[in-house]
């Protein structure tokens, strides 16, 4: 989804419009493939409900981990426009904050 063009000023146009890079979900991709082995070998190696269901529930976890990052990431985006930055008004410059 593009940057709204209503949401710019008069004249301005967007120069760049960017989402972040997709390694954000190395980290917990590589858990779930990580969990998924472990998984694997617990049920091959052993019969202990338990533990399976305990590594069943981190698997969840790590899956509703994912579909955060994937909102995130989907609903980021890194504008630049044809126009500088504004300068920030502070109570120190003598002038009120806009």
């Amino acid at each position: 989804m593009s940057f709204p063009e209503r949401n710019l000023n008069e004249g301005e146009e967007i120069a760049l419009d960017l989402k972040p890079h997709w390694w954000v979900f190395a980290l917990p991709g590589g858990s779930l493939l990580g969990l998924l082995v472990l998984l694997v070998l617990v049920w091959a190696a052993f019969d202990l409900t338990a533990l399976n269901v305990t590594v069943g529930v981190v698997i969840v976890v790590v899956v509703g981990w994912i579909a955060v990052r994937y909102a995130q990431w989907s609903t980021t985006s890194f504008v630049v426009t044809n126009r500088p930055r504004a300068r920030a008004r502070t109570a120190s410059d003598g002038r009120s904050r806009c």
